[in-house]
């Protein structure tokens, strides 16, 4: 196996993984951005801005949590697929 094969099979694999990339980070991105928008709307009330960056870290932490989960669901779905 050449660089070369290796190079064209890096490339493809990356085009074909490119729009679901693409579609997760823009939905955890907005998702990030809600959280900290409400978050700061509320807290404002209160005058508790400071604890803003708390609950984007919270709302990080509970998206990345479904989003791991999902990819070792996935991944042991695929490892049991590839023994049969």
């Amino acid at each position: 196996m050449g660089r070369l094969y290796l190079f064209e099979k890096l490339c493809r694999h990356l085009l074909e993984a490119f729009p679901i990339v693409s579609l997760i980070s823009m939905l955890v991105g907005l998702i990030l951005a809600s959280v900290g928008t409400l978050g700061t709307i509320q807290l404002k009330m209160f005058g508790s801005q400071i604890f803003v960056a708390d609950a984007v870290t919270i709302g990080m932490l509970r998206v990345m949590d479904a989003i791991m989960t999902g990819r070792f669901m996935v991944g042991r779905y695929q490892n049991r697929f590839a023994k049969k």
